[in-house]
């Protein structure tokens, strides 16, 4: 926690010091009461409206920068130990999913009133909103938590944003420590995560999932025009659902589409190299095969996701869901 005083001693001069007052106390914490108490901290400079100039939002990324890593750090013991306390496992599930949905509102909150920010800062904002966005979704795997009221209204809301001001095809790193992503291959792996919310993956498998999307999308555009022939998969922007695969549609102007023939076809090549046991030659997919959930985690995938229909309405037992209009 020493690192904290470093950087809010460096911003005291150009940060109020109501966002930093607290920050002392976090280094008499252990991990878990140090997220719990700095998330309440932060969301209560939130509303208090303490976010308004740069030098605060500056200091809004050094602290988030910081409580990410050891967030990060339990989440990877939550996923990979199996045998955790029923009770610790609890708390452990709470607060990381807290940390994430109070970040993911307050980093939209930010990005509608920022609008006219500079670009920079805007990007950092819209990528931390989706990153957390997409944390969230995961926790909601995990350990069956409730999201937020037009969750997905307001992940499309940042999605709007970043296509106003052209963001969407720029990578950028969210947070320190991971590879640049574009805020449209962070909006797909969200909506597409979003896809398996009625299946029963287990953590290890939803993580797997999120990094074959991660590896496999990222040349994959977010179109605004609909071709039949293309594209499999649409969210509607103005509606608080996740993505939904495409049957029986009617096009309008608020929904958005993409192709997933190409991550369907690596799922399928990895399933056949598994099934033969025959070593991947690419990087990517050699390190997703040697995953010990990756047969069971690709052939639900490719159930989900593949475009034969009957191949996918059999192994559910019902029809095709029709989407709403």
């Amino acid at each position: 926690m020493n690192i904290l005083h470093k950087i809010f001693n460096h911003n005291q001069k150009s940060s109020s010091s109501q966002s930093a007052a607290w920050i002392a106390d976090l280094c008499k914490k252990d991990d878990i009461s140090a997220i719990e108490f700095a998330i309440t901290k932060i969301m209560q400079d939130f509303k208090k409206n303490t976010f308004l100039n740069k030098p605060d939002i500056e200091a809004l990324f050094s602290i988030d920068e910081e409580m990410h890593s050891i967030v990060e750090r339990i989440t990877q013991n939550f996923i990979h130990i199996e045998n955790i306390n029923e009770e610790f496992r609890s708390r452990i599930s709470n607060t990381a999913f807290s940390y994430h949905r109070q970040l993911f509102l307050i980093y939209s909150g930010l990005c509608e009133y920022s609008k006219q920010s500079d670009l920079r800062t805007l990007h950092i904002m819209l990528a931390r909103a989706l990153r957390n966005a997409i944390q969230m979704i995961k926790w909601q795997h995990y350990n069956d938590q409730d999201m937020p009221p037009r969750f997905w209204h307001q992940i499309s809301n940042i999605f709007k944003i970043a296509e106003k001001v052209s963001l969407l095809t720029a990578k950028i790193q969210s947070y320190s420590g991971q590879e640049p992503i574009s805020l449209s291959s962070a909006y797909i792996l969200a909506c597409m995560l979003g896809t398996l919310e009625n299946t029963s993956l287990k953590p290890q498998q939803i993580e797997l999932s999120s990094q074959l999307l991660t590896a496999w999308t990222s040349k994959t555009s977010i179109d605004a025009s609909y071709d039949a022939e293309q594209h499999l998969f649409y969210i509607d922007t103005i509606h608080n659902k996740p993505a939904r695969r495409i049957s029986n549609f009617k096009p309008t102007d608020t929904c958005r589409y993409w192709c997933l023939d190409e991550v369907n076809s690596k799922i399928e090549l990895c399933i056949q190299l598994l099934e033969y046991n025959i070593r991947p030659k690419q990087p990517q997919m050699r390190t997703l095969s040697t995953n010990k959930h990756a047969l069971e985690t690709l052939k639900m995938l490719k159930s989900e996701w593949s475009r034969d229909d009957r191949r996918r309405q059999h192994h559910s037992g019902t029809p095709l869901e029709t989407p709403s209009q």
